[in-house]
């Protein structure tokens, strides 16, 4: 792939706003050069985009529980924690929060593992100001799985993510630069 061609993916990628068909898109790409081209900054702001989405989703969702129960904080209901309740008026936002965090969690799971780790440790240096190879060292050793869940699970993955890609820019790290071998 051409320096040209891979711009042009890298701008379509930020200009779309992926939704459940992010994941779609980085299976399609699976063993082909065009995923190992696209820069992990560019996988990195689509998790982000739609990490905003979800907490759009979740701030809706709390805004119609506390509505329902006519309070300032949520008070969740066991119908809300274990499943979903298609007889209590929040159901809608109840339904858009557990699509948002699927959709959210299937584009995390489907980027290569090389590509999460970066992410998850740009992740952990927007929320504790960590430097980037130490937080590297320190991930180097957890499976994919595991991974994918440390990163999607965290609410505020959108603030972690965007102060992590500040911090990236102020301190100029090479995101594509090659991991260390273990």
């Amino acid at each position: 792939m051409t320096q040209k061609s891979k711009m042009k993916v890298e701008a379509r990628a930020r200009q779309t706003r992926f939704s459940g068909s992010y994941a779609a898109q980085l299976n399609q790409l699976k063993g082909t050069n065009q995923l190992v081209e696209l820069t992990v900054r560019a996988h990195a702001e689509q998790i982000l985009a739609i990490a905003r989405d979800r907490r759009g989703v979740y701030s809706a969702w709390t805004a119609s529980i506390c509505k329902r129960d006519g309070t300032d904080l949520p008070i969740m209901r066991l119908s809300e924690l274990f499943g979903l309740d298609k007889s209590d008026p929040t159901y809608p936002a109840n339904l858009a929060v557990d699509k948002a965090d699927q959709r959210l969690h299937k584009a995390v799971r489907s980027l290569p593992d090389e590509v999460l780790r970066k992410i998850q440790a740009v992740m952990y240096m927007g929320r504790d100001g960590d430097e980037y190879e130490d937080v590297l060292q320190n991930l180097k050793d957890h499976k994919h799985a595991v991974r994918a869940e440390m990163v999607a699970g965290k609410v505020p993955l959108d603030e972690y993510l965007e102060a992590g890609l500040r911090l990236v820019d102020e301190r100029g790290i090479d995101l594509q630069a090659a991991l260390q071998p273990d």
